[in-house]
């Protein structure tokens, strides 16, 4: 892995089509295996498996738009079905109508195309399945565009808009169920999305990069005993990135990002703040083989401020071996729609919202063989105040409704993650990553739904007539708090939980593709909360059309 990439958190995900939630360059941020990371709005990818890691050792050419990346952890509750299914590789539209058990059924307009200069992806999808062990059925539509523009190979612009409208059911414990006090909540989400973001080489040879997104999102949570929350989150973010060389062996950089939010809640609180990262360093060619970077960032949240430094160090004694180092400091819970706006309802009464303080510690060490295949170890240490962990609250009062409420931790997380990209035969790659961590406060007690070990694997075969994708994700060693208005109370012990799905797809003729997928192929993800039950397999088939 190249150093830019494991010292930057993601350079251009964060106002990407292709990847929705990781968050945009900041100089500095280290890369870390966390809690709660992300929310996915409509497709994971419309042209890659999610956890690819074959360019991960190859080094970047200088002054060079970073490469986008992915987050290391997304928790399961977050996870879709293999969407990427219906990625389009080449200059085509296509269409899918698929139906299934459970009263599933799905559309989907995929299309890429290209006009001299012009570059346009499409993507349209309909879903909608009957609900479990609910009269809330599940529903989601959405569209998705980009459009981009290079200028004489030197300037390329991207924009882009999403829209999704998702119906789905809250479930009730299965102990309220039973006594007949679940009362069919519903979570109504609409939300709109707008981005630009442009990057340009000057003739001097610095390279600058702005970016600007914009996210309106509602979302109303009701129940039939008539509690209703309408929830509405308006998000700006802009920025900007200059890097240019002083000499043959040193870059600088500078960078500025600006982060305004708010929420306004019917039933509970409104939070809003304002984030603003300036941030400046160098980096410079120690030998042949070692490349540091050192910086400091000047940050600003919800009260808080706070300068800090950042350095980066990256040795690779040849094309096989590469070890890098990273360390930052960082003002976090800076996301109120992966905070607040998760797959479950968040109660924001009566709190008192604050920012986080980071310090995270990783190195990295990375193998690439000649044919290929990548192998690397990441140690990380990271502690965080004011972490926001979550615990349950189930009222049997007028409510019925099954909340989750927001707690702060000084927590601590330390562990190692093993990573693997395989190409295992012409057509067949494999990827994996596997992290063991201990996720706890202060005082040595576990985190609220922080897993200790986390396991992700992907499987694709690819030939002229089938295409497979296969991903298993395990999480084991939880816990729970659960409580009631006042706070946590109790922990509990979770069950580990895993889940497995598989798409799979076989080409009839140039014109027509069956293809069939299956959530949770096993039926063995039961319970991603503590009391709370999940569907299980649903199993979809349908056939896709090619213009």
């Amino acid at each position: 892995m190249h150093y830019k990439k494991i010292i930057a958190l993601a350079l251009a995900c964060g106002i990407s089509a292709t990847v929705y939630a990781a968050d945009t360059y900041d100089m500095g941020n280290v890369q870390v295996v966390g809690k709660d990371a992300q929310s996915s709005k409509m497709l994971q990818s419309t042209n890659e498996i999610a956890f690819g890691m074959t360019d991960k050792s190859i080094p970047l050419p200088d002054l060079t738009p970073e490469i986008e990346s992915l987050s290391t952890y997304q928790p399961v509750t977050e996870k879709p079905v293999v969407d990427n299914i219906h990625r389009t590789l080449k200059n085509e539209y296509s269409a899918a109508l698929g139906m299934g058990n459970r009263g599933s059924s799905e559309m989907y307009v995929n299309g890429r195309g290209q006009n001299e200069k012009y570059k346009g992806d499409l993507i349209i999808i309909r879903q909608s399945k009957d609900g479990f062990k609910s009269t809330v059925d599940s529903e989601k539509t959405g569209l998705k565009a980009r459009i981009t523009t290079t200028n004489d190979d030197t300037t390329t612009v991207t924009g882009g808009v999403e829209i999704l409208d998702k119906k789905s059911a809250l479930r009730g414990t299965d102990t309220a169920i039973r006594q007949g006090l679940d009362a069919n909540a519903k979570l109504d989400n609409d939300d709109k999305r707008i981005w630009i973001n442009s990057d340009s080489t000057l003739e001097n040879g610095a390279f600058v990069k702005g970016y600007a997104t914009f996210d309106s999102l509602n979302r109303d949570t009701t129940n039939d005993v008539g509690f209703r929350d309408e929830q509405d989150l308006a998000a700006l973010r802009i920025g900007g990135t200059y890097k240019n060389r002083i000499d043959d062996k040193t870059t600088a950089n500078a960078s500025i990002d600006i982060r305004t939010e708010k929420l306004d809640s019917e039933y509970g609180r409104d939070i809003k703040f304002t984030k603003t990262v300036a941030a400046g360093g160098i980096e410079k060619e120690l030998s042949s083989k070692a490349v540091g970077g050192i910086g400091l960032k000047a940050m600003k949240l919800k009260g808080e401020d706070k300068l800090s430094p950042y350095v980066n160090f990256s040795y690779q004694p040849n094309t096989i071996w590469k070890l890098s180092l990273g360390y930052e400091e960082d003002l976090g819970n800076d996301n109120l729609e992966k905070i607040f706006m998760p797959n479950r309802y968040v109660d924001t009464k009566d709190l008192e919202f604050k920012a986080s303080k980071k310090k995270t510690l990783k190195s990295s060490i990375d193998y690439r063989t000649y044919n290929g295949d990548c192998i690397g170890v990441d140690l990380f240490s990271q502690k965080e105040d004011n972490s926001i962990e979550y615990f349950d609250i189930n009222n049997f009062d007028g409510r019925r409704i099954l909340s989750s409420r927001v707690a702060y931790a000084d927590a601590e997380r330390k562990g190692l993650t093993f990573r693997g990209d395989f190409k295992l035969d012409e057509g067949f790659t494999l990827c994996l990553s596997a992290t063991a961590q201990t996720p706890e406060d202060s005082n040595g007690n576990r985190l609220s739904y922080e897993p200790k070990q986390i396991l992700d694997v992907g499987l694709n075969y690819t030939n002229n007539k089938i295409m497979l994708d296969f991903t298993r994700r395990a999480e084991s060693g939880r816990k729970a708090y659960v409580g009631n208005n006042g706070g946590p109370v109790g922990l509990v012990g979770v069950s580990d939980y895993s889940r497995s799905d598989l798409a799979v797809k076989y080409k009839l003729n140039d014109r027509f593709t069956a293809y069939c997928k299956i959530k949770d192929l096993y039926d063995e993800g039961k319970k991603i909360r503590h009391d709370v039950s999940e569907e299980g397999r649903v199993t979809l088939g349908g056939i896709e059309i090619h213009f």
